[in-house]
């Protein structure tokens, strides 16, 4: 049985298991017994620790930047990866929503939104909704773009 935690009160494990691999998260709570959990699963493919963003994602995420913002610093403070987090509710996890939900920092001057749920092909809702989000924190000015009626190109 390989074990690893990051903390002792919340922890993962897998264990044998005759049609697959077993995983186990222990936590404080169901939440974070549920985040242990995903840990797990990423462990059976690769190591938790190791997974990191590329340079190519951190480079486009710099670039689109710098696009919007050229008078700014774009160098990152911080980065990471990992899984896409669904939010939590009952039921199987192959039924449930796959609602977005945005957690700010600072409810009223947000530097950071981390986005939960969702799915790839709504990023626009979702980056105007984070930007409605931001707009307290944000200086007044005109939009560049309709996002709502650009055309996507592929490139």
């Amino acid at each position: 049985m390989e074990s690893r935690s990051s903390c002792r009160a919340a922890r993962w494990e897998h264990f044998d298991h005759g049609a697959d691999v077993g995983v186990r998260g222990v936590g404080p709570t169901k939440e974070a017994a549920f985040e242990q959990i995903a840990v797990a699963l990423t462990a059976t493919i690769t190591d938790p620790a190791a997974v990191r963003p590329l340079p190519e994602e951190i480079e486009y995420l710099r670039e689109t930047y710098r696009r919007y913002f050229p008078r700014r610093d774009d160098r990152p403070l911080q980065s990471f990866a990992g899984v896409r987090v669904l939010p939590l509710e009952r039921g199987a996890v192959f039924h449930r929503t796959r609602e977005t939900l945005l957690a700010a920092d600072d409810a009223r001057a947000p530097r950071l939104i981390t986005i939960y749920g969702g799915k790839l092909t709504g990023y626009r809702l979702t980056a105007a909704r984070a930007l409605r989000r931001f707009a307290a924190a944000l200086p007044a000015r005109s939009p560049r773009a309709d996002t709502a009626s650009l055309r996507l190109n592929r490139e």
